[in-house]
Protein backbone atom coordinates (compact mmCIF):
# COMPACT_ATOMS: atom_id res chain seq x y z
CA UNK A 1 0.00 0.00 0.00
CA UNK A 2 1.64 3.11 -1.30
CA UNK A 3 -0.96 5.85 -1.28
CA UNK A 4 -4.43 6.95 1.10
CA UNK A 5 -7.19 8.64 1.13
CA UNK A 6 -8.69 9.96 3.80
CA UNK A 7 -11.91 12.17 3.36
CA UNK A 8 -13.27 14.24 6.47
CA UNK A 9 -16.01 16.59 7.55
CA UNK A 10 -14.31 17.81 10.00
CA UNK A 11 -15.97 16.10 12.80
CA UNK A 12 -14.85 14.00 15.90
CA UNK A 13 -16.17 10.91 14.00
CA UNK A 14 -14.31 11.92 10.59
CA UNK A 15 -11.31 12.20 13.06
CA UNK A 16 -11.40 8.28 13.74
CA UNK A 17 -10.87 8.08 10.20
CA UNK A 18 -7.96 10.57 9.98
CA UNK A 19 -6.39 9.09 12.79
CA UNK A 20 -6.74 5.69 11.44
CA UNK A 21 -5.19 6.51 8.35
CA UNK A 22 -1.91 7.83 9.86
CA UNK A 23 -1.73 5.01 11.78
CA UNK A 24 -2.43 2.24 8.68
CA UNK A 25 0.21 4.63 6.84
CA UNK A 26 3.01 4.30 9.59
CA UNK A 27 3.20 0.43 9.57
CA UNK A 28 2.78 0.23 5.65
CA UNK A 29 5.15 2.94 4.01
CA UNK A 30 2.29 5.13 3.08
CA UNK A 31 1.72 8.49 2.43
CA UNK A 32 -1.43 10.22 3.01
CA UNK A 33 -3.78 12.78 1.52
CA UNK A 34 -6.69 14.23 3.14
CA UNK A 35 -9.53 15.77 1.28
CA UNK A 36 -12.29 17.95 2.98
CA UNK A 37 -15.27 19.18 0.66
CA UNK A 38 -15.41 22.31 2.28
CA UNK A 39 -18.97 24.69 1.82
CA UNK A 40 -17.28 28.26 3.23
CA UNK A 41 -15.74 29.04 -0.38
CA UNK A 42 -12.96 27.92 0.87
CA UNK A 43 -9.96 26.05 -2.17
CA UNK A 44 -6.42 24.92 -0.72
CA UNK A 45 -4.22 22.53 -1.72
CA UNK A 46 -0.94 22.27 1.30
CA UNK A 47 1.41 19.73 2.26
CA UNK A 48 3.49 19.21 5.53
CA UNK A 49 6.69 18.59 3.59
CA UNK A 50 9.04 21.72 3.55
CA UNK A 51 7.93 23.43 6.47
CA UNK A 52 7.62 23.33 10.65
CA UNK A 53 4.90 25.97 10.91
CA UNK A 54 1.02 26.21 9.59
CA UNK A 55 1.44 26.61 5.86
CA UNK A 56 -2.13 29.02 6.48
CA UNK A 57 -3.54 31.11 8.90
CA UNK A 58 -7.44 31.08 8.05
CA UNK A 59 -10.17 33.04 9.48
CA UNK A 60 -12.38 29.66 10.12
CA UNK A 61 -10.64 28.63 13.57
CA UNK A 62 -12.09 25.05 13.22
CA UNK A 63 -10.33 24.51 9.47
CA UNK A 64 -7.39 26.34 11.03
CA UNK A 65 -7.39 23.70 14.13
CA UNK A 66 -7.77 20.69 11.89
CA UNK A 67 -4.78 21.52 9.40
CA UNK A 68 -2.58 21.95 12.69
CA UNK A 69 -4.37 18.52 13.65
CA UNK A 70 -3.55 17.00 11.04
CA UNK A 71 0.40 18.46 10.88
CA UNK A 72 0.95 16.93 14.38
CA UNK A 73 -0.38 13.61 12.98
CA UNK A 74 1.94 13.75 10.56
CA UNK A 75 5.21 14.82 12.23
CA UNK A 76 4.33 11.92 14.62
CA UNK A 77 3.60 9.30 12.59
CA UNK A 78 6.79 10.29 9.90
CA UNK A 79 3.91 10.20 7.63
CA UNK A 80 4.10 12.37 4.42
CA UNK A 81 1.04 13.95 3.93
CA UNK A 82 -0.61 16.83 1.48
CA UNK A 83 -4.47 17.94 2.16
CA UNK A 84 -7.29 19.46 -0.10
CA UNK A 85 -9.79 21.19 0.46
CA UNK A 86 -12.18 21.49 -2.11
CA UNK A 87 -14.73 24.41 -2.79
CA UNK A 88 -18.00 21.96 -3.67
CA UNK A 89 -20.38 19.22 -2.38
CA UNK A 90 -18.16 15.82 -3.07
CA UNK A 91 -20.30 14.24 -5.37
CA UNK A 92 -19.89 16.59 -7.79
CA UNK A 93 -16.24 15.84 -8.62
CA UNK A 94 -15.55 13.07 -6.73
CA UNK A 95 -15.03 10.27 -9.26
CA UNK A 96 -12.85 12.34 -11.34
CA UNK A 97 -10.49 13.08 -8.29
CA UNK A 98 -10.37 9.26 -7.66
CA UNK A 99 -9.17 8.70 -11.50
CA UNK A 100 -6.10 11.08 -10.95
CA UNK A 101 -5.13 10.21 -7.45
CA UNK A 102 -3.76 6.20 -8.13
CA UNK A 103 -4.89 5.99 -4.64
CA UNK A 104 -4.75 2.04 -2.97
CA UNK A 105 -7.63 2.85 0.13
CA UNK A 106 -9.91 5.10 0.99
CA UNK A 107 -10.43 6.05 4.51
CA UNK A 108 -13.25 7.72 6.30
CA UNK A 109 -15.04 7.96 9.77
CA UNK A 110 -18.76 6.49 9.94
CA UNK A 111 -21.24 5.33 12.27
CA UNK A 112 -23.22 2.42 13.63
CA UNK A 113 -26.61 1.50 14.79
CA UNK A 114 -27.95 3.90 17.21
CA UNK A 115 -25.12 6.54 16.53
CA UNK A 116 -25.26 9.79 15.44
CA UNK A 117 -25.28 9.87 11.63
CA UNK A 118 -22.70 13.05 11.48
CA UNK A 119 -20.97 11.95 8.20
CA UNK A 120 -22.69 8.78 7.75
CA UNK A 121 -25.96 8.82 5.01
CA UNK A 122 -25.53 9.56 1.02
CA UNK A 123 -22.03 10.79 0.98
CA UNK A 124 -20.67 7.45 2.58
CA UNK A 125 -23.70 4.83 0.07
CA UNK A 126 -21.56 7.64 -2.75
CA UNK A 127 -18.23 6.81 -1.61
CA UNK A 128 -18.77 2.94 -1.72
CA UNK A 129 -20.22 3.17 -5.04
CA UNK A 130 -18.19 5.25 -6.62
CA UNK A 131 -14.89 4.02 -5.65
CA UNK A 132 -13.15 0.83 -7.66
CA UNK A 133 -10.39 0.76 -4.71
CA UNK A 134 -11.07 -0.56 -1.19
CA UNK A 135 -12.85 1.57 0.95
CA UNK A 136 -12.46 1.50 4.68
CA UNK A 137 -15.13 2.77 7.44
CA UNK A 138 -13.81 3.25 10.63
CA UNK A 139 -16.30 3.60 13.43
CA UNK A 140 -14.67 4.80 16.95
CA UNK A 141 -11.17 5.09 17.49
CA UNK A 142 -9.13 2.35 15.80
CA UNK A 143 -6.99 0.83 18.90
CA UNK A 144 -5.07 -1.66 17.08
CA UNK A 145 -3.66 -1.97 12.88
CA UNK A 146 -2.43 -5.21 13.27
CA UNK A 147 -5.66 -6.75 12.81
CA UNK A 148 -6.47 -10.08 15.41
CA UNK A 149 -10.07 -11.24 14.05
CA UNK A 150 -11.21 -10.55 10.93
CA UNK A 151 -14.81 -11.59 9.33
CA UNK A 152 -15.14 -12.28 5.12
CA UNK A 153 -18.21 -12.25 4.63
CA UNK A 154 -18.22 -13.88 0.78
CA UNK A 155 -20.57 -16.13 -1.30
CA UNK A 156 -16.88 -17.82 -1.86
CA UNK A 157 -16.88 -18.10 -5.60
CA UNK A 158 -14.00 -18.32 -7.93
CA UNK A 159 -13.68 -14.49 -7.95
CA UNK A 160 -13.86 -13.34 -4.37
CA UNK A 161 -10.44 -15.14 -3.81
CA UNK A 162 -8.94 -11.51 -5.72
CA UNK A 163 -11.10 -9.76 -2.93
CA UNK A 164 -9.52 -12.12 -0.36
CA UNK A 165 -5.90 -11.49 -1.85
CA UNK A 166 -6.48 -8.19 -1.71
CA UNK A 167 -7.05 -8.10 1.59
CA UNK A 168 -4.41 -9.99 2.43
CA UNK A 169 -1.78 -7.65 0.74
CA UNK A 170 -2.91 -4.43 1.79
CA UNK A 171 -3.30 -4.85 5.40
CA UNK A 172 -1.14 -5.84 8.50
CA UNK A 173 -2.25 -8.65 10.51
CA UNK A 174 -1.40 -9.77 14.31
CA UNK A 175 1.04 -13.39 13.66
CA UNK A 176 -1.94 -14.81 15.49
CA UNK A 177 -4.72 -13.46 13.73
CA UNK A 178 -7.79 -15.50 12.94
CA UNK A 179 -9.90 -15.06 10.06
CA UNK A 180 -14.00 -16.08 10.38
CA UNK A 181 -14.83 -17.42 6.32
CA UNK A 182 -18.55 -16.33 6.82
CA UNK A 183 -21.20 -17.26 4.81
CA UNK A 184 -24.39 -16.13 5.08
CA UNK A 185 -27.73 -18.51 4.87
CA UNK A 186 -31.26 -16.97 4.07
CA UNK A 187 -34.25 -18.13 2.25
CA UNK A 188 -33.77 -16.33 -0.82
CA UNK A 189 -30.29 -16.23 -0.57
CA UNK A 190 -26.98 -18.93 0.05
CA UNK A 191 -24.94 -18.46 -3.05
CA UNK A 192 -23.22 -21.94 -4.20
CA UNK A 193 -25.30 -24.90 -2.06
CA UNK A 194 -23.48 -25.57 1.22
CA UNK A 195 -21.29 -28.95 0.27
CA UNK A 196 -19.73 -26.91 -2.38
CA UNK A 197 -19.01 -23.46 -0.51
CA UNK A 198 -17.35 -25.59 1.66
CA UNK A 199 -15.11 -26.71 -0.41
CA UNK A 200 -14.57 -23.70 -1.87
CA UNK A 201 -12.99 -22.15 1.14
CA UNK A 202 -10.56 -24.80 1.44
CA UNK A 203 -8.84 -22.43 -1.56
CA UNK A 204 -9.31 -18.98 1.22
CA UNK A 205 -7.99 -21.05 4.05
CA UNK A 206 -4.88 -21.87 2.21
CA UNK A 207 -4.41 -18.11 0.60
CA UNK A 208 -4.60 -17.10 4.09
CA UNK A 209 -1.60 -19.40 5.23
CA UNK A 210 -0.01 -19.29 7.54
CA UNK A 211 -2.66 -17.44 9.22
CA UNK A 212 -5.74 -19.86 11.11
CA UNK A 213 -9.55 -19.75 9.24
CA UNK A 214 -12.73 -21.15 10.64
CA UNK A 215 -15.37 -21.43 8.75
CA UNK A 216 -18.79 -20.51 9.51
CA UNK A 217 -22.13 -20.57 8.07
CA UNK A 218 -24.87 -18.48 9.90
CA UNK A 219 -28.28 -18.21 8.87
CA UNK A 220 -30.73 -14.75 9.19
CA UNK A 221 -33.37 -12.94 7.63
CA UNK A 222 -31.17 -11.12 5.07
CA UNK A 223 -27.35 -11.07 4.58
CA UNK A 224 -26.75 -7.89 6.61
CA UNK A 225 -28.53 -8.89 9.57
CA UNK A 226 -26.73 -12.60 9.37
CA UNK A 227 -23.38 -10.43 9.22
CA UNK A 228 -24.01 -8.11 11.92
CA UNK A 229 -25.22 -11.01 14.35
CA UNK A 230 -22.14 -12.90 13.74
CA UNK A 231 -19.89 -10.13 14.41
CA UNK A 232 -21.88 -9.54 17.60
CA UNK A 233 -20.77 -13.27 18.61
CA UNK A 234 -16.90 -12.73 17.76
CA UNK A 235 -16.58 -9.57 18.41
CA UNK A 236 -13.65 -8.83 15.33
CA UNK A 237 -11.55 -5.96 14.74
CA UNK A 238 -12.72 -5.69 11.42
CA UNK A 239 -15.23 -7.21 8.94
CA UNK A 240 -14.77 -7.67 5.36
CA UNK A 241 -16.72 -7.24 2.10
CA UNK A 242 -16.21 -7.93 -1.44
CA UNK A 243 -18.03 -5.33 -3.85
CA UNK A 244 -17.52 -6.82 -7.26
CA UNK A 245 -19.47 -3.99 -9.71
CA UNK A 246 -18.94 -6.05 -12.65
CA UNK A 247 -21.24 -8.71 -11.70
CA UNK A 248 -24.96 -6.55 -11.59
CA UNK A 249 -26.62 -10.10 -9.74
CA UNK A 250 -24.15 -10.29 -7.34
CA UNK A 251 -23.67 -6.27 -6.78
CA UNK A 252 -27.74 -6.07 -6.71
CA UNK A 253 -27.50 -9.35 -3.87
CA UNK A 254 -24.34 -8.59 -1.85
CA UNK A 255 -23.02 -4.95 -2.90
CA UNK A 256 -26.67 -4.05 -1.88
CA UNK A 257 -26.07 -5.28 1.36
CA UNK A 258 -22.07 -4.14 1.82
CA UNK A 259 -23.66 -0.35 1.94
CA UNK A 260 -26.01 -1.69 4.74
CA UNK A 261 -22.92 -3.40 6.48
CA UNK A 262 -20.83 -0.27 6.42
CA UNK A 263 -23.85 1.74 7.69
CA UNK A 264 -24.81 -0.27 10.37
CA UNK A 265 -22.30 -2.48 11.69
CA UNK A 266 -20.57 -1.36 15.10
CA UNK A 267 -17.00 -2.30 13.61
CA UNK A 268 -14.70 -1.54 11.14
CA UNK A 269 -15.65 -2.17 7.75
CA UNK A 270 -13.99 -2.90 5.27
CA UNK A 271 -15.46 -3.08 1.33
CA UNK A 272 -13.32 -4.26 -1.41
CA UNK A 273 -14.33 -3.36 -5.40
CA UNK A 274 -12.00 -5.22 -7.40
Amino acid sequence: MKRILVLTDLSEIANYGVEAAFSLAKVSKAVVKILYAATEGISLLGNFEETKNPPFQLKDNNLQNQINYWKELSEKNAVPTSFQIENALLFSFFENFLKKGNYDLIVMGGTGVGKSKEFWGSTTEMVIQQADIPVLIVKERLEKTLFEKVVFASSFDNEDKAAFSIMLNLLSFSPSAIFYLLAINTESYFGQPAPLMNEAMEDFIELASPYRCEKRFYRDYNVNAGIRHFAEEVNPNLIVMSDKHKKPLKHLIFGHEAVKVASQADYPVLIIDY
